[in-house]
């Protein structure tokens, strides 16, 4: 659709190629300490490459400059998730790095088959709009996830107690432990603190953050976001 004589597709797919592996290097550099921010990205990337190709496709530089946008994303997206996947479920890695793989094929095939039954009725650049619109649905599973741990932190706090950390959504930033330490000194006196039990302490932040920021909520968004991302 953009007019690239087919002598040019080879160099095309080398450009696509290398912008994939950029992808992964800038974002392998930056997921651990960033990895909800790094799988927005990924997936915001996606979106902006191919709804770009669908709206400007025709012409030649756009066409070049969305691709290697599609490109650049194609591998954090699969990246970011399998770390999302194995940050909210520690203990089963297998079975994590299975489901993240699991739901990766699955969406492809969906989306083969979608753009296969779109292809005839809406030519290349309708399925490059049904991608991007279903890479848009990935992006507001996402809104929705962290909409949703902000409002459990609320609710943590409005019932006095701290929100955590739990997998991939980030908590309050934690104080240093000299800092904690002489603040509990402090409270204290010369007393040593109480001890809490881990369970205790697990159930205490289930409780107080539901929905998206328990690992099983994080797990269905992650599954959501993998599934549409690839069948885009």
């Amino acid at each position: 659709m953009s007019g690239f004589p087919p002598t040019t597709v080879t160099a095309l797919l080398v450009g696509f190629g290398v912008a994939c592996l950029a992808g992964v290097s800038i974002t392998g550099t930056l997921l651990d300490r960033f990895p909800y921010a790094a799988l927005t990205t990924a997936v915001a990337t996606q979106a902006v490459g191919m709804l770009g190709l669908y709206a400007a496709g025709t012409d030649t530089v756009a066409a070049v400059v969305f691709l290697v946008l599609m490109g650049g994303a194609l591998g954090p997206v699969f990246m970011t998730t399998q770390n999302a996947m194995l940050l909210c479920a520690p203990g089963r890695t297998d079975i994590a790095l299975a489901a993240n793989s699991g739901f990766c094929n699955a969406g492809i095939a969906a989306g083969a088959a979608l753009g296969g039954l779109i292809l005839p009725l809406a030519d290349v650049r309708g399925t490059f709009l049904t991608g991007g619109l279903l890479t848009l649905g990935a992006c507001a599973v996402l809104l929705g996830g962290w909409l949703l741990s902000r409002r459990a932190q609320r609710v943590g706090e409005g019932r006095g107690v701290a929100p955590t950390s739990i997998g991939l959504l980030p908590g309050p930033p934690s104080p240093s432990k000299p800092a904690a330490r002489a603040a509990t000194t402090r409270a204290t006196g010369n007393q040593r603190p109480a001890r809490v039990a881990p369970s205790a302490r697990r159930d205490a932040s289930e409780r107080v953050t539901p929905g998206i920021t328990g690992k099983s909520g994080q797990l269905r968004t992650v599954r959501a976001v993998m599934a549409l991302s690839c069948g885009s």
